[in-house]
């Protein structure tokens, strides 16, 4: 499993609305995650599109949380923005490995991998807060 810099950067952005508890700009958010706005704004829109956040436009604009980050896990982020969470199909990315019908790794890693998104099911915006 691979989280991707996006998902990274959305669960940033939630978490940076809720710490400073009002609405940020998407330029602030850009400097507090350095990754460019165009960047910052696209995962603002998909934030919105799955009503984590709204988006407020003009001068006066900005984002702020439109869920209650008690309830935001951190799994519902990933997986809004990037689908079922899931175990590639082999570590070595071998496609023709002699392996493959008595792999012992691939069952250790997928009990891995199902704590992990346990995890990330248990673990919510506000528990990044401390609390």
């Amino acid at each position: 499993m691979r989280v991707t810099l996006a998902a990274e950067n959305s669960i940033m952005i939630l978490y940076f609305l809720a710490r400073e508890g009002r609405r940020l700009t998407v330029a602030e958010l850009s400097r507090q995650l350095g990754a460019p706005a165009n960047h910052i704004y696209k995962l603002v829109q998909a934030l919105a599109r799955g009503k984590y956040v709204k988006s407020f436009p003009g001068k006066v604009g900005g984002v702020e949380l439109a869920a209650n980050p008690r309830k935001i896990t951190l799994s519902e982020i990933i997986e809004h923005l990037e689908g079922p969470i899931s175990l590639s199909n082999c570590i070595f990315r071998k496609k023709n490995c002699v392996f493959i019908k008595n792999c012992v790794l691939k069952g250790k890693l997928a009990a891995a991998a199902q704590k992990l998104v346990e995890v990330l099911r248990r673990t919510t915006i506000q528990d990044l807060l401390g609390g």
